[in-house]
């Protein structure tokens, strides 16, 4: 699968954007390769977005796909613990519904907010998207 990289506003300018195959890693720093694998172990990560940006106090990921949330459960919030060093992680539930009769251009997914970050501070600010 292909995976198209952009900044937080969704926009795609050539100089920005970088292509990567994501069974092959080499493009992403080790924090990011860890994030992608946390959110994607055993779940539809190939349906699923993902957008990280950097807060004054730490990230703020999205973590969402169509039709249904992505699962997120405590196993990967402490592997997020694990990855950021911090305790100080919120998450909220957010839904976007979609076409009334087959929810179609839905967005189901996660608010997760890192708060006082004391590792994984190299994580840049992307955007995923299936091609």
């Amino acid at each position: 699968m292909e995976v198209n990289i952009t900044d937080t506003r969704g926009e795609v300018p050539p100089k920005e954007t970088r292509k990567m195959d994501t069974a092959n890693a080499t493009e992403m720093n080790a924090t990011e390769a860890k994030l992608r694998e946390i959110l994607g172990a055993g779940d539809r990560f190939d349906s699923a977005h993902v957008t990280v940006r950097k807060t004054k106090t730490g990230f703020s990921i999205t973590y969402g796909a169509m039709y249904d949330a992505p699962g997120l459960n405590v196993e990967r919030i402490m592997q997020l613990v694990e990855l950021f060093g911090t305790k100080k992680i919120d998450v909220d539930n957010y839904r976007n519904s979609g076409c009334e009769s087959c929810d179609y251009g839905s967005d189901y997914g996660h608010e997760i907010e890192v708060m006082e970050p004391t590792a994984g501070l190299d994580l840049p600010e992307f955007t995923t998207r299936e091609r």
